[in-house]
């Protein structure tokens, strides 16, 4: 199967407008102006804005080495998420219960992994326990006091009476693989790794560059609605840019909003899956793919192209994208019938190096 050869697409005033492709069954593909449609009743940008701005000024960067040291990681672990369940029993029962600043990391982790959160928030309650992410984080990370101190005797007994025992044991064995201390610490690096690579190659080395500059928070929001459309309507597999995977999260962490929006678009969550250390370089490559594929058949363009070319303009918003989109046409690769075995050409490319290079552009959180 081929890609398609990218159609002409010109940006006016933060729009980007195409001419749509026809499939072969004769119905047009999803458009960008389709993916922009798309409307969300909490406000993806200033979230993103918040969460990033609140997590460097919180201190919570050096606390985040102290918590994950082998040391001390391994030791603490099975506690952090033993305090934690209580917690989310009991954030359950009282919304306006506020988390220690590393319950409340481990709570962000464990939403970052939606599948496994609303499954085990209704296999506990019923329900999805809430979040919002002005209102739930923690503005200062220097807190270390223990969430069991913060506990009274009500609380403890409320929790012997909403929560059966057995099945908190259950859940906290599953949870300590979910939530691993390979997890964690990746999780903690995140914000890091995103101005250190792809925002740092646009000029946006720390976060208070994109806090005054709404035109790229703009871009970024309208990238992530083409990635959540073309996921979502398509079921797809593709994965996020670092920029776009930033958006998604701080999405996802407004918990009860994501997951509506999601079925009311889709008619089912869109669940994050991140990498692990036991994610093969075939998954990834045959994700990488399936990305490429979704971008250039549903829009013509891949989202690198976009924001190179944004760099390229110092950054404004009278870009004319359609020289780029016009001109350069699209990588060509083969699948079999189902998209998921790479053929690799072996006498023109080293397998591992290909892989590598498939691979680039896509977050490694995903």
């Amino acid at each position: 199967m081929q890609i398609q050869q990218r159609f002409p697409v010109t940006l006016k005033c933060g729009i980007l407008e195409r001419k749509q492709p026809v499939t072969e069954q004769g119905s047009l593909l999803p458009s960008f102006a389709d993916a922009q449609a798309l409307t969300f009743d909490t406000d993806v940008s200033k979230v993103a804005i918040h969460f990033a701005v609140t997590w460097h000024s919180s201190g919570y960067r050096s606390m985040a080495k102290k918590w994950f040291s082998a040391d001390v990681g391994c030791i603490k672990h099975g506690k952090t998420i033993r305090e934690y369940l209580k917690f989310l029993c009991l954030r359950n029962e009282d919304s306006s219960l506020k988390p220690t600043p590393m319950l409340w990391f481990v709570w962000h982790s464990h939403m970052l992994r939606s599948q496994s959160y609303a499954t085990v928030c209704k296999r506990l309650f019923g329900n999805i326990v809430d979040h919002n992410v002005f209102v739930d984080m923690p503005e200062s990370f220097s807190d270390s006091t223990s969430f069991d101190g913060m506990l009274t005797d009500f609380d403890v007994r409320q929790l012997k009476e909403k929560v059966d025992a057995e099945t908190l044991d259950e859940v906290h064995a599953e949870l300590l693989g979910v939530l691993s201390l390979e997890a964690l610490t990746k999780d903690s690096k995140f914000f890091e790794r995103l101005f250190s690579s792809e925002l740092a190659e646009l000029g946006y080395e720390e976060v208070e560059k994109v806090l005054t500059d709404t035109t790229f928070q703009s871009l970024i929001l309208a990238l992530y609605k083409c990635f959540l459309y073309g996921v979502g309507s398509q079921n797809s597999r593709a994965g996020p840019t670092p920029a776009i995977d930033w958006f998604w999260h701080s999405h996802m962490l407004q918990v009860r909003s994501y997951h509506a929006t999601c079925r009311c678009l889709f008619g089912r969550p869109l669940h994050h899956r991140p990498f692990t250390s036991t994610t093969s370089s075939e998954e990834k490559a045959a994700m990488a793919i399936a990305t490429k594929h979704m971008w250039l058949d549903n829009f013509g363009f891949l989202p690198s192209d976009v924001l190179k070319c944004f760099a390229a303009s110092n950054r404004s918003v009278a870009v004319d994208f359609s020289v780029v989109f016009s001109d350069v046409c699209a990588t060509t690769a083969d699948y079999d019938d189902d998209d998921t075995t790479v053929v690799v050409d072996k006498d023109n490319c080293n397998r591992e190096c290909w892989i590598n290079t498939i691979c680039e552009g896509i977050s490694d959180d995903w």
